[in-house]
Order: C-alpha cells, then sequence, then structure tokens
C-alpha cells in the first residue's frame, strides 16, 4: 500500500511530497487485524508529522527546511532524539529560564529574543542558568520528578481502562 501526501503552506506555498509504502500484511490494533482503510487512516495522521514539522515557519525557505529536516530524521531513524550534547535536566533549566524571560519581557522584547538565532538564546538562557545555578537546578530537578510522577500515574490510569476498538 502507497500513500502519497502533498504538503502545501497556506502563505508558503508547496513544501513537498512524501510517500510513504507499507508492506501487505496483517496489521492489527489490540490484537484484532485492521481493514486496508484503518492502516490508511493510522498512516495519514502519522504523516502528519510531517506538515507539523514546519507550522510555525515564518518564510518558504524555512519551511522547506523544516519538513526535509524532519523528513530525514525519520529516515535516520533520529526522529524524537536530542541533539547538542546538552543533558536533559540542562534542557530543563534552559526552558525554565525562557519562561522567566517571558515573564519578565515585554512581548515585543520577547519577539525579538525568538527570532535570534538558538545558540544566541541559549547562550543568554545558559548565562541566567549560571548566574543562578543551584535554584535552577533545584527547580529543574523537581519538574523533572513531577513530570515522572505525572507520567507514572498517567500509566497507570490508562492501564487501568477497557482496550478502544
Amino acid at each position: 500500500m502507497d500513500i502519497t501526501r502533498e504538503y502545501n503552506h497556506r502563505k508558503h506555498g508547496e513544501i513537498g511530497k512524501v510517500t510513504f509504502t507499507a508492506p501487505d500484511g496483517k496489521y492489527t490494533v489490540n490484537g484484532k487485524e485492521l481493514p486496508a482503510s484503518g492502516v490508511a487512516h493510522l498512516l495519514t495522521f502519522a504523516l502528519q508529522s510531517f506538515q507539523d514539522a514546519y507550522a510555525g515557519a515564518d518564510n518558504h525557505d524555512e519551511a522547506v527546511a523544516l519538513h526535509d529536516k524532519k523528513v530525514q530524521a525519520v529516515i535516520n531513524g533520529t526522529v524524537g532524539t536530542r541533539t547538542g550534547g546538552v543533558t536533559d535536566i540542562h534542557r530543563v533549566m534552559r526552558s525554565l529560564a525562557r519562561k522567566v524571560l517571558r515573564r519578565d519581557m515585554t512581548t515585543d522584547e520577547f519577539k525579538a529574543f525568538n527570532a535570534t538565532e538558538k545558540t544566541e538564546q541559549n547562550a543568554k538562557l545558559d548565562a541566567m542558568v549560571e548566574a543562578n545555578a543551584d535554584a535552577y537546578e533545584s527547580a529543574a530537578d523537581k519538574h523533572i520528578k513531577a513530570e515522572a510522577k505525572r507520567q507514572a500515574e498517567l500509566t497507570e490510569l490508562t492501564g487501568t481502562l477497557g482496550a478502544v476498538v
């Protein structure tokens, strides 16, 4: 089964095209075999992630680059992996620093900050984290533990629910 999807941005035009080929065979959900229409439905929504990749692009070239990057990550098996050599706790500390900036800056100042290069943004966030490392590390640790607890509770809850067919 081949599913081809063309990607077009409402403001930036044609972005790209992807053809996904699923081998013929048995596909199941909760042990029940899916008809071809069910497989096609699921794959169509999976292909939505390529569109989501460029949703916030500011121009055509950026949209194409973001789309292509996502397609390559899927092909390379690196989709969803983190890059850049930054630990999870440091990533959370940067996120917290970004929230502090959002709180303390005007809307225009924050938009200007977001318009700068990612490396420049990270340098500013890292400087904020370094200037108050103990507080950021403590807050990040609490955040990570709370998120792990939330995920465990969600897993436990969904385990008690019946199967959706």
